[in-house]
């Protein structure tokens, strides 16, 4: 995995702890819920830090009628971050705390904690807690992941079925949107998402346009086709003319 992150890690030691003398003893006294099409839920929360982003000055500058010096500065939290709280709708300075926990277990019992800066959002750490759940209990097979909005993306949907896990993800509020009317030249959309014209053909995706969204374009038009015997045949099949 490309930027993958480091396999060692002190935390590391921590998470081992609580599934061989914790998680494991759970499952076996089965109140985890059935290990053989076990159901999950991940989700991050703030954790609010003590410490104040501006540090602490060490130096005596401010003896010498200098206020606004450059020197470096003490910081009782230097892993703090800022992040933004959705719930709150508010920044907040400090850390994420994501945690997966057994959704079938009677006590919500969580199997596994991980604490990441906060500017990480919550996407990117379902897919590396969920990467380690899955070495840390190899016997566990895990059959649902349940999350909210902020895992609501294709890559993760594809991971998940990788994994023969289901996902079951609420659509983000963010992307929801109600078509009364389809645009002129569009029949409807793919599972992609993706525009369909007249002629059966998917759209070419052509980037973001900021604050409108994805741009598309003719696929003839984006690949400066004029003559349908340039066009590849497993679009000719769905061709209609």
């Amino acid at each position: 995995m490309r930027d993958a992150l480091p396999e060692y890690r002190p935390e590391q030691i921590f998470q081992e702890f609580l599934a061989r003398c914790v998680v494991d003893v759970s499952a076996k006294m089965g109140i985890l819920g059935d290990v053989q099409k076990l159901s999950v839920a991940g989700d991050g929360t703030p954790f609010y830090s003590g410490a104040s982003h501006y540090g602490t000055k060490v130096c005596d500058c401010k003896k010498h009628g200098v206020y606004d010096c450059k020197c470096p500065r003490r910081y009782s939290d230097p892993d703090a971050r800022w992040g933004w709280d959705s719930y709150r709708e508010q920044w907040f300075y400090g850390d994420t705390l994501f945690n997966i926990t057994a959704s079938d277990s009677p006590y919500d019992l969580p199997i596994y904690l991980r604490k990441a800066q906060a500017s990480r959002h919550d996407s990117i750490l379902a897919v590396f807690a969920m990467s380690e759940v899955r070495k840390l209990y190899p016997d566990l097979c895990i059959r649902n992941f349940i999350a909210d909005g902020a895992m609501d993306n294709y890559p993760t949907y594809e991971l998940m079925y990788h994994w023969n896990i289901i996902p079951f993800i609420p659509l983000d509020a963010k992307t929801k949107q109600t078509l009364t009317k389809l645009p002129p030249g569009i029949i409807c959309l793919d599972d992609q998402g993706r525009p369909i014209c007249k002629g059966g053909i998917p759209y070419e995706d052509c980037g973001y346009s900021y604050p409108k969204g994805i741009k598309y374009r003719c696929y003839f038009d984006c690949h400066d086709i004029e003559n349908l015997v340039n066009v590849p045949i497993h679009l000719m099949e769905g061709l209609s003319i």
